[in-house]
Order: C-alpha cells, then sequence, then structure tokens
C-alpha cells in the first residue's frame, strides 16, 4: 500500500488553520497497515512454513510434513484457497502465450495440477458446507472443463510435450479417456490463431472456476469457523490467531505515530506547558464590520487583582472573528413506538419529533440534560420534541385554478426501490445472460445447474442487508436456487430480461421470507413483501399468504423477546398479548385485498394543502386508488366551484418560504391518521409524476369579434348586430393558455332562440329560402404563433351552431362543441401579464376563432328590409293582407363557459435543479444556514412543475443521484436519532471554528 501514499508538498511553518492543510489523507487512520493480513491469509503462510517442518519415522526418514497436519481441519483447508491472486493467473498466462503455445500449455496444465490436488483433498470434506462445495466444483468441471482438458491434452501431443501432462493423475471426476475418444481437437482447430483462441478460451474456463472456488471457500470457512467441530491442535491454532488480531490492531497504530511526528516535527506544533488559567473569549463583531483577525499574542484585560495589578490573557493562535452565531440547534427522531399498532409489528416509524435545544436550555433549568440527538423510549410515552409537518411539494402552474369546479389527479409511477437495486446490478445480469445462452444452446442441465447456483448466490447477497446473524446463508442460498428451478424455460426465454429480473426477485423474496428462521430477518422481509403487496408491486396467491401466516405462527412466539423488553419492564403489556397481537394483525392483513388496504392504511394518511387566493386551502378527504394496468397509485381531489381561486404562492400570505411563481401543492403526513404512512412508503421510489387537472364552468375568459372586446357582464352577439358569411368571435382563457391542453369544450347558453317546431326552417319559411338548421354552423381555428391553425380551410374543424331535438327540430339553448385540438392545443410560452394577453392585434396562443358559416342569406338580415317590402306592396294593393316575417335571428349569447383538462408529466431531474436548496430552515431561522440558497430566486416562472420536499426542519430538495435512481414518497433519513446546526453571518468566509462542549 506504501505505493498510494500521496506525497506531502509546500508543508512549510504552516499553522495549520485551514482542515485541508491540516491533514493530509496519508495520515488517516487505517491509511497504512503495517500487517494488513487477515485470518485466511496467516493461515495460508503457515501451511507453506509448514511445508518445511518434516515429519520422521523411525529409520529417520522423511515421511511427510506438518502441512499435511494443518490441511487435515476443513477450515484451514478452506483458508487456503481464498487469497487466490487472479490477477497473477493471467498475467503468467499472458507471459507464458507470448513464448510460445507450449509454455501456454504447462501453464494451464499447471493450473489444472492445482484444482486436480484441491478435489483430491476435498473429497474427505465431512461437514456439510463443504460438502456442498466439493459438489458445486465437481458439476463445473464436468460442465465447463471436460473437452477443454481433452482438448488441452491434444494440444500437447501437436506440440510434443504430452509427456509433461500425467493424466493417468487426474481424479476420476475429470473423466479424461472417455473424452478423449470422442476429441478430434487437431482437425478442429487445424491452424495457429484457432489453436491459440482455444487455450485462450480452455484457461478462461479454468479461471472461472478457482475464481468461483476462492469466493464460495471464503463463505464456507466462515461458516465453518463458527462451527465447534476442530481437532484440539487446530482449534489451539485458530484461537492463538484470533488473539493475534489484537498485536496486529497494535502493530498497525502506525498511522497515529506517523500522524504525531508530523504535528511535532513537520507543522512545527508544540505542546503547550502548563501554566495561566484557560478561557474562551466571547467577540461581537460589529454590524457594520468585515471580519477581523485577532493575532497571537494579543492581551485582553479581564479586571484586576487584589492587588490592583492587571489580570492579562494572551491570544495562543491567530483567530478569524466572522461574526457567526449559533442560530439553530435541532434534533430530530424517528419515533417507532411499541405500543401503536400496526407499526410496532414491524417497527416502523409511528411518528417524526423534532425538538429544539435552545429553547430547551432557555426556559428549563440548565441542569437538566437534552439529548444530543433526540429521544423516545417508545414504551412508556415519554418523548423529546413535538410533531412539525413532513411531506411533499409540488410547485406547478397547471394548478392554477381560478374557477368552477376543479379536479386534480396526482398519477404517482412507482417501483420497488430494492429490486431496482438488482436490476442494475451488472452480475446478475450477466449471470441471467449466460443462463439464457446455455438454454439456446441446449447445453446439459448440470451447465445450467451450476449458473443458477451462482445466481443464487448473487441474489441473496443483495438480501444479506434485511437478515439478521442467526440466518443459515447457505440453506437459503440453496432454497433460492430451488425456487429458480421451477422457473419456467419460455420465461428465461421470452426475451425480455426485466420480466426474468422481476419473476426471480419474486421467487428469492418469497423464499427467503419463509424460510428465515430468526424473527428479526422475517420482520424486515415481512414488512418488505407486504408494502409492495399493498401498491400491487408483489402480487400474493392465497397459497403464499397462507404460508406467510402459517411462518408468523412460527416465529411469534419468538418475536416479543427483545421487542416487549420495555413493554414489560414497565407493566404495560404481557408478551403473550403482544405475540397474539402480532400473529392476529398479520392474519388480518393478508385476508384484505390491496385495494382494501389502500384505503385502509392511507385515506387519512395526508392533509393536501393548496395556496389559495386567501391563504391555505387544506383538503382531508380525497379518492386514492391505484393505477390500472401500471404500477403506481393516484390521489384525485375535487375542489367544489365554491372555493376560492388556487393562486400562486405569495410568501406574504401563506408564510412559509417556498418556491414562487406558482401555486403551491403540498402532500403532509397527518399526523392524527391511523396509521403513520412513512415506512410504507420506503420500499416504493417514484419514477415519473403525472399532475392532471379537469375544470368544469370556467368562466373567466376573454371574448373578442371583429367589432372588438366583448362585455360578457351581459349578454351578447358574438357576430355583431348583423352576421355575415365568415364573421367571427373570438374566445381566450389566460389560465388554460398556458397549459398543456389535453381536451377542451364550448359551453353555450343561447338568448331568445326561436321555439317553434321545425326550427330554422318553420322560423324562416315566409323568407323562401328553404333554410334548415344544418344550414348554421361554425368553423374553429386555433390561434397559434401569430396564425391560426389548420391553416387550410377545408382541414379546418366543423360545428353546428345550434342544438335541436332530431324528431321536432326544436332548437335546444345549451350548445357544447367539443374542440378538436388534434392532440396538440398551441400552449402560450410567452411571458405575459393578464392584461396583455386580452390585445387580439397581437394574437397570442389560447385563442379560438369561431367563424359562421351558413347559407347565402346567412340569418336574413339582408333580404328582410326586400321582403318587407313586397309584401308592404302587396298589402297596400290586396285587401288579403300577407303576414309579416319574422324578424332575422341575431344569433345572442347568453351564458358562456369553457371546461377543459390539461396535463403535465413532472421531470424528477428539472424538479432537482430547480428545487430548494436543501438546508434553507423555516421562515423564523431565514438566515440560519452558512450555505442556504435564497428562494426567492428559484421562481417557477416558466410554468414546468417541479418537486421538493417539507420537513420538520424547513424545506430540502432532492438529491443529485435522485435524476437517475427516482425518488423518495418522503425525505428519507439515515440514522434515528439527527442533530442539526445553524449559523448565521454577515459575511461569507471559507472558515468557521466551531466550539462545542459537552
Amino acid at each position: 500500500m506504501l505505493n498510494k501514499v500521496k506525497p506531502i508538498v509546500n508543508i512549510g511553518n504552516s499553522h495549520g488553520s485551514l482542515q485541508h492543510q491540516r491533514f493530509p489523507d496519508v495520515l488517516a487512520k487505517n491509511y497504512i497497515r503495517v500487517d494488513e493480513r487477515e485470518l485466511h491469509d496467516v493461515l495460508l503462510a503457515l501451511g507453506e512454513y509448514a511445508k518445511n517442518i518434516n515429519f520422521y519415522d523411525l529409520d529417520e526418514k522423511i515421511k511427510g510434513s506438518w502441512h499435511d497436519l494443518l490441511m487435515s481441519d476443513e477450515a484451514i483447508f478452506l483458508a487456503s484457497t481464498i487469497p487466490i491472486n487472479i490477477g497473477e493467473i493471467k498475467k503468467n498466462f499472458e507471459v507464458e502465450m507470448s513464448r510460445g503455445q507450449a509454455q501456454a500449455i504447462l501453464e494451464i496444465w499447471k493450473q489444472l495440477q492445482w484444482l486436480n490436488r484441491w478435489l483430491r483433498n476435498a473429497v474427505s470434506l465431512k461437514n456439510e458446507e463443504g460438502r456442498a462445495l466439493y459438489i458445486k466444483i465437481s458439476n463445473m468441471i464436468q460442465a465447463n472443463l471436460l473437452s477443454g482438458v481433452a482438448d488441452l491434452y491434444d494440444l500437447s501431443r501437436h506440440e510434443k510435450i504430452s509427456d509433461q501432462l500425467d493424466i493417468d493423475d487426474l481424479e476420476a471426476v475429470w473423466d479424461i479417456h472417455n473424452e478423449l475418444l470422442n476429441c478430434d481437437t487437431l482437425n478442429t482447430y487445424c491452424n495457429c490463431e484457432s489453436r491459440e483462441k482455444r487455450l485462450g478460451a480452455i484457461f478462461n474456463a479454468i479461471v472461472n472456476v478457482i475464481s468461483f472456488l476462492a469466493r464460495e471457500s471464503e463463505k464456507a470457512f466462515n461458516i465453518n469457523l463458527k462451527k465447534q467441530s476442530h481437532q484440539p491442535a487446530s482449534a489451539l491454532l485458530l484461537a492463538f490467531l484470533q488473539a493475534y488480531k489484537r498485536t496486529q490492531t497494535t502493530t498497525n497504530c502506525f498511522s497515529e505515530r506517523l500522524l504525531e511526528y508530523y504535528y511535532s516535527q513537520i507543522q512545527r506544533n508544540r505542546q503547550l506547558t502548563g501554566g495561566g488559567d484557560r478561557v474562551y473569549l466571547e467577540c461581537q463583531l460589529s454590524a457594520t464590520s468585515e471580519p477581523v483577525i485577532i493575532e497571537k499574542g494579543v492581551q485582553f484585560i479581564a479586571g484586576k487583582t487584589e492587588n490592583l495589578q492587571d489580570i492579562l490573557y494572551e491570544v495562543q493562535a491567530d483567530a478569524l472573528i466572522t461574526g457567526a452565531k449559533l442560530g439553530a440547534l435541532k434534533t430530530l427522531f424517528l419515533q417507532r413506538h411499541l405500543l401503536i399498532s400496526p407499526e410496532n409489528i414491524t417497527r416502523s416509524v409511528t411518528q417524526i419529533k423534532v425538538s429544539d435545544v435552545l429553547d430547551h436550555l432557555s426556559n428549563t433549568d440548565i441542569s437538566i440534560p437534552h439529548s444530543l440527538f433526540g429521544y423516545d423510549d417508545g414504551a412508556s410515552g415519554f418523548s423529546i420534541g413535538s410533531n412539525r409537518d413532513t411531506g411533499l411539494v409540488i410547485s406547478s402552474g397547471l394548478l392554477r385554478l381560478k374557477q368552477g369546479n376543479r379536479r386534480v389527479n396526482l398519477n404517482f409511477s412507482i417501483s420497488d426501490r430494492h429490486l431496482q437495486t438488482i436490476l442494475a446490478d451488472n452480475e446478475v445480469k450477466n449471470s441471467i445472460a449466460n443462463i439464457v445462452e446455455k438454454m439456446q444452446d441446449n447445453a446439459q442441465q448440470a451447465e445450467i445447474e451450476v449458473e443458477l447456483s451462482m445466481l443464487s448466490g448473487l441474489y441473496l447477497d443483495n438480501f444479506t442487508s434485511f437478515l439478521s446473524a442467526g440466518e443459515d446463508l447457505m440453506e437459503l442460498e440453496r432454497d433460492i436456487f430451488c425456487e429458480f428451478e421451477t422457473v419456467e424455460q419460455d420465461v428465461w426465454l421470452s426475451g425480455a430480461p426485466s420480466k426474468v429480473l422481476k419473476t426471480l426477485y419474486k421467487k428469492a423474496i418469497t423464499s427467503v421470507l419463509l424460510k428465515s428462521c430468526t424473527t428479526e430477518s422475517f420482520v424486515n422481509l415481512y414488512h418488505q413483501v407486504f408494502c409492495k403487496y399493498i401498491f400491487k408491486l408483489c402480487l400474493l396467491s392465497d397459497e403464499e399468504k397462507n404460508k406467510i401466516i402459517e411462518k408468523a405462527a412460527s416465529l411469534t412466539n419468538g418475536l416479543t423477546d427483545s421487542m416487549t423488553e420495555k413493554l414489560g419492564d414497565n407493566g404495560i403489556m404481557s408478551e403473550e398479548n403482544f405475540r397474539k397481537q402480532a400473529l392476529s394483525r398479520i392474519t388480518e392483513e393478508l385476508n384484505m385485498t390491496a385495494k382494501s388496504l389502500l384505503q385502509r392504511y392511507f385515506s387519512n394518511a395526508f392533509i393536501i394543502s393548496l395556496s389559495a387566493e386567501n391563504g391555505w386551502y387544506n383538503i382531508h378527504r380525497y379518492a386514492l386508488s391505484h393505477i390500472q394496468d401500471s404500477d403506481g397509485f393516484e390521489l384525485v381531489l375535487d375542489i367544489k366551484q365554491n372555493i376560492p381561486a388556487i393562486s400562486d404562492y405569495d410568501e406574504a400570505v401563506h408564510g412559509d418560504k417556498h418556491q414562487q411563481g406558482a401555486p403551491v401543492l403540498i402532500i403532509r403526513i397527518n399526523t392524527a391518521a391511523d396509521i403513520y404512512p412513512y415506512s410504507y412508503f420506503e420500499p416504493l421510489i417514484i419514477n415519473r409524476v403525472k399532475l392532471h387537472v379537469e375544470v368544469k364552468g370556467f368562466k373567466d375568459i376573454v371574448v373578442q369579434n371583429d367589432n372588438g372586446l366583448v362585455d360578457r357582464s351581459k349578454p351578447f352577439q358574438p357576430f355583431g348586430p348583423a352576421p355575415d358569411k365568415g364573421t367571427s368571435f373570438y374566445i381566450g382563457g389566460y389560465e388554460y393558455a398556458q397549459k398543456n391542453i389535453k381536451k377542451i369544450n364550448l359551453n353555450i347558453t343561447w338568448k331568445n332562440l326561436p321555439t317553434n317546431y321545425g326550427g330554422m326552417s318553420e322560423y324562416y319559411a315566409s323568407y323562401n329560402e328553404n333554410i334548415s338548421n344544418t344550414d348554421f354552423n361554425m368553423r374553429l381555428s386555433l390561434s397559434s404563433s401569430g396564425s391560426w391553425l389548420p391553416f387550410n380551410e377545408s382541414q379546418q374543424q366543423r360545428a353546428g351552431l345550434f342544438s335541436y331535438l332530431k324528431d321536432s327540430e326544436i332548437l335546444l339553448k345549451k350548445k357544447r362543441i367539443d374542440v378538436d385540438i388534434s392532440g396538440q392545443y398551441p400552449v402560450l410560452k410567452k411571458q405575459l401579464q393578464e392584461n396583455e394577453f386580452i390585445n387580439l392585434n397581437d394574437v397570442h396562443n389560447g385563442y379560438i376563432k369561431l367563424s359562421l358559416l351558413s347559407a347565402e342569406m346567412v340569418f336574413g338580415h339582408k333580404i328582410y328590409p326586400q321582403i318587407m317590402g313586397k309584401i308592404l306592396t302587396l298589402n297596400a294593393k290586396n285587401k288579403k293582407q300577407l303576414n309579416f316575417p319574422p324578424l332575422p335571428y341575431t344569433p345572442e349569447i347568453e351564458l358562456l363557459s369553457v371546461d377543459y383538462t390539461a396535463e403535465e408529466i413532472i421531470d424528477i431531474n428539472l424538479s432537482r435543479r430547480k428545487s430548494v436548496h436543501c438546508g434553507q430552515s423555516a421562515s423564523e431561522q431565514n438566515n440560519a444556514s452558512a450555505n442556504s440558497t435564497d428562494i426567492h430566486a428559484l421562481d417557477n416562472t416558466d410554468n414546468r412543475a417541479s418537486l421538493y420536499y417539507i420537513t420538520p426542519l424547513g424545506i430540502e430538495s432532492l438529491q443529485e443521484k435522485v435524476a437517475s435512481n427516482g425518488m423518495s414518497f418522503f425525505p428519507q433519513w439515515q440514522d434515528d436519532g439527527n442533530l442539526y446546526i445553524g449559523f448565521t453571518k454577515e459575511h461569507i468566509t471559507d472558515r468557521l471554528n466551531i466550539h462545542i462542549q459537552l
């Protein structure tokens, strides 16, 4: 490791005030370990040394060595395989191959001999783990190496070195003579290049077996070491080596001694001798002053002695006074209360407690201590701190919902957090690819089983974080292997790797859950499976549910050993009652459907708040459901017509410090909910959020016609007092113009519409123009960058002007037009104020143009004078008077409203960049963070949605890795207990000295 030491340069006589000058990496603890050998390394070295200590018979002739005695112990034998240096083996082969094929053959044979010796010794292994390893290696040899060894021997004949390969010495498992009968190596590999490639393939196959042997030997060694089955001499040696670890620890204190040398000799730090009193001086910087340096040696007067001499204190080192002050000191603690059900069964979080340490110190007797990281004893009810808001925040212009009946759909696409880690595991994916390849090549079952065995181990490795120390890992691995064997070949060969991975994951987690032998492992895994079941990420059959319940019944006798110690001590609940409660809860949960569980657990788990024009509008009732045919869930919120407008967040109105420039929606945990949801969302990650809004009866629209702006406060004539063909009127909505519209409808209520039978046909019968209801239509187009789409009028949507009854053709007052937006409504992206949007001279996106299409006479306003003239003339000449025709109908709208739906896919990566900087404290601590970001600079004026968290300590942004890995539904804390320290400072500096006295 010494070649990794970084050189220390430009040390000079620095006082080491800056941390990066003061502590190079080389001085870190354990950076240099003089004796870094593990137990198996020491055993290997002893084995090599033991070869030189011989046994002698009565004739004083050598008869074996101490090496044989050492290797007779299974643990020591297994340890001898672990430190194999695969890199060195490969390097040696490359060197020999460069010298020629004969040398390469001998190098491969050398590795085969080693493997053969291991088999010869391993056949006598008695313990279960040793026998299992022997069988695995034997199977791998039969599946992957037999043909290669035969080819190697034939190639040695070609190189005339076969006499150096004693194939008769190989164990029976190699079956070399039968393989040679079917071998035609020299004809198959007839040129030098093909023979060289074959040698490389043989070598790689051997290395794969040796590499697998080394990994599995380490697992078997660790298991064997814990067993009390060693011979006395071996046990004594192993006990000594375990004790030798203490000597290694002492030897490895080299870094600490080097650290002392570094400070005393290189940094020139000197130990201060005893002398005068030592105090800490509190300095307060003037509000207008820049940071001040107080140099070493400066003296301060601290009063007078009894004989009137000055009491002087001298500064021992240069100090920078920045004006920084302790602004906040808070603890955050994840409570897991043993009395709160059902969370207590799986040790789930029951509350998130926050305490202000400074407030405690100022309002409490200072002699009463305050826990440094928060505290809750989990049983008696004693707790430090109070509940604060925790949740998810969505900021989006799509939420500007001024009026009407409004519905908001929050569609969360989710995936399994744990499964995603396995999906990203390249070793797992490569192993599955190898199995699929062997199946496609119709390989022998033994070869496939070897790969399945390796895959089982890789899957189990991903479950170790849920397992306690008492689990039999080899047994669990075998159980997973047996489950993997039941997967149909059609699934493997489906061509969908993710489907294969998910199928295997379901089998693996169910197997480990049902085969776990400790309560802790069962509880951890049950929590994972149950949470996935609620959200339909893991479907459970009735048979699987019954097996889990049976397993719970067999384990709950031990469930109370650790979990109810406090309960029993306090006399709150007996262990027997707690055991019954746990089993009853698990049985009840698994007998419910996922839909029922979703409603029961989360129907009142959240309080949803929206920024309204006069403050926060809180929603306690919402609809929650699974997404059909997709992994996810949906929250549906209804906002009635009488609820104030949902508007942009305004700090002066809403308080706190949220993202500006758009409305804010907060999904916060309801601390009074039946079940605290925090832990139940932990196994999930959010991949995508779709925000969907639906508005009905929106009336805050702009209406203009060819004559100008229309006054909508009273009935109006959209086409003017005398409509003509092509006359148009325009409808625009500033609110929805800026949104990604998916559907829009116009609702028109006509005034003074003719009510006669026959509709317009009868109404205009006296005009002799053969007019019907179908002659009155509109042509619709959408504004787009100053133009109207579609450009070609023949492609524009046509809609009837009036609705009517088909049989009687009586005209109906209400008309609904479903606007064809052809999948793309032109969005208003230009930043405009609402009053600027009204200016139709500069046509903006967001307007719908309705142009009149009708028969030649339109509504008859032009021909009416002619008809009246004729009738008056005839009536003057004839006694029989003709009836006057009805006045031409002028379309007049009494009410006009718009229904629309819009949606937005929230870009999680964009949310990470736009969301508030982690560490910004709440409004009362707006200056408490040394590196906080001004939230007002992070507005949302581009209308794109973003996500961030609200925590008990303020606002927290999404972490950078969220962009590719998905995000948690709630903010995450790695530890149950947390301490947060906040500072205020007027001036930005690169240093901050902190003095903590515990």
